[in-house]
């Protein structure tokens, strides 16, 4: 019997945490949608929303999940730690907005996803070497960024709903069938983001992170007349209440009180 086909089920086994949908939960699309899926060699494209400038590409909280798509009994795929650690060393991002759009890299930090516990291979063609099998209909997040990090969008001169940019994920890996290894294969997951949002100050139409509508140049805006705030009259009425009387009276008294008093003395 051959050690891969054995093993490959109890690492299945524990490494099997909570199974995520691929790449953040993102629609999948057509990799034939867009001529920059098949440009950058996609495998599988998936949409990835709206992106406003000054954000990160998945919020930074951004993960990538493989799937062995075989039915049971079918291939097996093999994942080596080493050539793992060059995948996730080689995420990147594809601007697609051109010279008028700038993207950030710094805090763009990946890891390799707690999921995946690499083994020595012993019975393998390399024993020295660590693995992990992903076993036919298995899935597993591969790799995740680092809390808070994340490509960030500086800014953009393209209009909401235009694509600016593209995080391309590589996933090397082998297939094992009827026993026998294959040459290592690479895999492309590739997220496409449109703009949807602006900041304050923009020429293009569109949305600001504030939601301010930015009309395109020459339109007219339309200002409503502002309405006079009128004083209070509370705050100029003179206040003649009970108090005031009792003390006009007070006065009145001490007044005749000294007049008396300077008569007597007379």
């Amino acid at each position: 019997m051959n050690f891969r086909v054995l093993l490959a089920p109890l690492i299945a086994v524990i490494g099997a945490s909570p199974l995520f949908a691929a790449v953040s939960d993102y629609a999948e699309v057509s990799c034939t949608s867009q001529a920059f899926f098949t440009a950058n060699s996609c495998n599988q494209c998936f949409d990835g929303k709206g992106i406003k400038e000054k954000e990160r590409a998945g919020g930074g909280n951004m993960y990538d999940v493989f799937a062995n798509p075989n039915a049971a009994g079918g291939a097996q795929y093999v994942l080596y730690e080493d050539e793992h650690i060059q995948s996730v060393a080689g995420i990147s991002i594809v601007n697609l907005g051109g010279a008028g759009t700038q993207w950030s890299s710094t805090g763009a930090e990946w890891k390799i996803s707690k999921e995946i516990m690499f083994v020595t291979d012993s019975g393998g063609t390399n024993p020295n070497r660590k693995v992990y099998f992903v076993a036919p209909g298995q899935k597993v997040k591969v790799t995740e960024s680092v809390l808070g990090a994340g490509y960030q969008l500086i800014s953009s001169d393209k209009v909401n709903g235009d694509y600016v940019g593209m995080v391309k994920f590589p996933v090397a890996y082998h297939e094992v069938v009827g026993g026998t290894e294959g040459a290592k294969k690479t895999h492309y997951e590739c997220v496409a983001y449109k703009l949807d949002g602006k900041v304050a100050g923009s020429t293009s139409t569109g949305v600001t992170t504030t939601g301010t509508t930015v009309k395109p140049a020459g339109t007219t805006t339309t200002t409503k007349p502002t309405t006079p705030i009128k004083p209070n009259s509370n705050m100029t009425k003179t206040q003649t209440g009970p108090e005031s009387l009792l003390l006009i009276a007070a006065a009145f008294f001490i007044s005749f009180g000294l007049m008396f008093s300077l008569r007597r003395r007379a």
